[in-house]
């Protein structure tokens, strides 16, 4: 352990890293609640809501909370992890003011039943003005908190700096990419509210941010390998090449789609190939480092850390090949099953772990024993979810669809869509065993002292050459 950098996270900025912590589970809470909501409508055995409105409201409200606050709040969490001792507290702070209300913004727009919800890739929105204001202001709060966490970050760097260094880099090219879109749809359709403007305005800034989501977790992975396997990686210069990669790639992608006509670029299969591919080559590069270390450990498998890692990797690389295997079968149930299997589940089953290894750092666990099921569970579930989908693709259920207006066609896919309904309350089930261990955990465990390492930096997992 190097003594210079020995720790992050210390004296004031504990209680920003709790409260984000908390605030990053709390939008988990709601993404889940909204999921719940849309898998028991679209399961034929109950159709809970009972119309389409219903319906896509709940998308939008699940997608907006699921692939947006609860990954950027979490992003941030590591963000702040990774910032040195200079950073002054008071930053994460008024970040998280502003998140916070842009969030209940979000939530009151989604429950209020005006303006129509539009259920583009990636990025859903519900047509109000609210909901736009919502966004910014959480947008607004999660940029400040990463640009003061890694602009302070220089000279030698540990993993986990170096991976969201590279993540903070490619969130200000998604952004980057959203004002460009926006500065070209705009003036051609200054009132759009369709589903073209949205997906169009969308597109290059919702694949940049599966960038960012993706490299966050690749860095998670590393510190749940120690955490869990009290193992590392044998030379960490092959996965700082692979960060390195990823950013150029994001840069290039970014770059290539400057000056075009945004209305375009969703209907690029080439381009959108090109993404998936420039996401998905880096990670399964920490992939393969990550299972190659986890093979020369005889021990860790029933930590709650342990089980998140193996569950991430495993979810993550099922979403990969079937991308590969299915790319050119139209749209289809096996889209959101790809992404489900990927950001759904590899990435929110890394972050899951990770969390428990803070709140064991912050203070106690309340209940370890549903900690070391929870991790099997909500894989478990979401692995029935990503079955259930792929398989009613296959079979021509189409997306974000009430089933009931299809008729007679649904009638293919009433199999496949219960073994999703049914997974995704194992899943949801799995996740609010998380949800209420966390909360109640952060929210009853006594603080700990000001000078004590929240994440040591160990050779093994985040610093240097392994042992």
């Amino acid at each position: 352990m190097h003594p210079s950098s020995a720790s992050w996270a210390y004296g004031g900025r504990l209680s920003q890293l709790r409260a984000w912590l908390l605030f990053a589970v709390s939008a988990l809470a709601i993404a889940g609640a909204f999921a719940l909501l849309a898998v028991l409508t679209r399961t034929p055995a109950v159709q809970l809501l009972g119309t389409a409105e219903g319906l896509h409201r709940a998308i939008a409200g699940h997608v907006t909370f699921a692939l947006l606050v609860w990954l950027l709040a979490f992003e941030t969490v590591l963000w702040l992890l990774a910032s040195p001792p200079e950073c002054r507290p008071r930053t994460f702070s008024r970040s998280l003011l502003l998140a916070s209300a842009g969030s209940g913004l979000l939530i009151v727009a989604v429950l209020s039943g005006r303006g129509a919800a539009v259920l583009t890739d990636y990025v859903s929105v519900i047509v109000d003005p609210l909901f736009f204001a919502g966004l910014a202001l959480f947008a607004a709060g999660v940029g400040g908190a990463a640009w003061a966490a890694v602009g302070h970050v220089a000279g030698t760097r540990s993993l986990l700096q170096h991976g969201m260094q590279a993540a903070a880099v490619i969130g200000v090219l998604a952004l980057g990419a959203c004002g460009t879109a926006l500065a070209w749809l705009l003036p051609r359709d200054p009132a759009a509210t369709d589903f073209v403007f949205f997906q169009s305005l969308f597109w290059m800034t919702g694949h940049l941010l599966q960038f960012v989501n993706v490299v966050a977790m690749t860095s998670v992975w590393y510190l749940l390998l120690d955490a869990g396997f009290g193992a590392g990686v044998r030379d960490d210069r092959l996965a700082r090449r692979a960060y390195d990669a990823s950013v150029v790639l994001a840069m290039l992608l970014f770059a290539c789609t400057v000056g075009f006509d945004s209305r375009t670029l969703p209907a690029n299969l080439g381009l959108s190939v090109a993404m998936g591919l420039a996401a998905a080559l880096p990670a399964l590069v920490h992939a393969a480092l990550v299972v190659g270390a986890i093979a020369r450990r005889r021990r860790g498998w029933s930590s709650p850390e342990g089980a998140a890692l193996l569950c991430s990797v495993t979810l993550f690389v099922c979403g990969i090949v079937l991308a590969l295997a299915r790319v050119r079968t139209g749209s289809s149930m096996w889209i959101p099953a790809h992404y489900h299997a990927v950001v759904v589940g590899g990435v929110t089953m890394a972050f899951m772990g990770l969390t428990y290894t803070l709140i064991g750092r912050l203070g106690t666990m309340a209940w370890p024993r549903l900690s070391a099921v929870q991790p099997w569970l909500y894989g478990l579930g979401m692995l029935l979810v990503v079955a259930g989908m792929n398989w009613a693709g296959a079979e021509g259920a189409p997306r974000k669809t009430f089933d009931p207006a299809l008729g007679a066609a649904a009638a293919r896919w009433v199999t496949p869509m219960n073994v999703m309904g049914a997974g995704g309350v194992v899943a949801v089930l799995g996740g609010a065993m998380f949800v209420l261990n966390a909360l109640v955990s952060l929210a009853t465990t006594a603080r700990v002292r000001a000078d004590a390492p929240v994440i040591p930096i160990h050779a093994a997992s985040v610093h240097g050459r392994i042992r």
